[in-house]
């Protein structure tokens, strides 16, 4: 138990409150000198005094003894834990985005092969020539349009 952190908490605690030593010490029904003792550390309130304290400050008793409030500290950590998850899921979802980008291009190759050389030397007569046709340029526009939007969510996910 650090007996000056304890002293220096309620002395925020009351501050918090608006409320004077000589204020707080009435509510209390101790002397304004008591409540200096409390918080230049010198002494420390009995345990009812400090049950009452931790109800009027609404904190826990457990915060008063240690000098701080858990929970912030809680908060704290939990906002920075939150912010590298969210950090590692925005890295993963680029490395996958990127990976697909490579998919996508390998679509976009396919389509033109499909649509340039395989109707060249597949297609025996027109609609064969036009049916290959048609599948290469759907092949090649349909990883156009993935590629498109994997490029849009890749820059909405750097801009955050």
């Amino acid at each position: 138990m650090d007996q000056m952190k304890i002293g220096l908490f309620l002395k925020e605690l009351r501050n918090e409150k608006g409320l004077t030593q000589e204020q707080l010490a009435e509510k209390l029904n101790v002397s304004n000198r008591s409540v200096s003792r409390w918080e230049t550390a010198s002494t420390l309130p009995d345990i009812s005094l400090m049950i009452e304290l931790a109800d009027y400050y609404e904190v826990d008793i457990k915060e008063l003894l240690e000098g701080e409030r858990k929970s912030e500290i809680m908060n704290k950590e939990s906002k920075e834990t939150f912010n590298k998850i969210a950090e590692y899921s925005v890295e993963r979802t680029k490395s996958q985005l990127e990976t697909f980008g490579i998919f996508t291009e390998i679509l976009i190759v396919i389509g033109i092969i499909i649509s340039i050389t395989l109707a060249k030397f597949v297609a025996d007569n027109t609609v064969q020539l036009i049916v290959t046709l048609i599948c290469g340029w759907f092949v090649w526009s349909y990883g156009i349009v993935l590629r498109v939007k994997i490029r849009k969510a890749l820059k909405e996910l750097t801009d955050r």
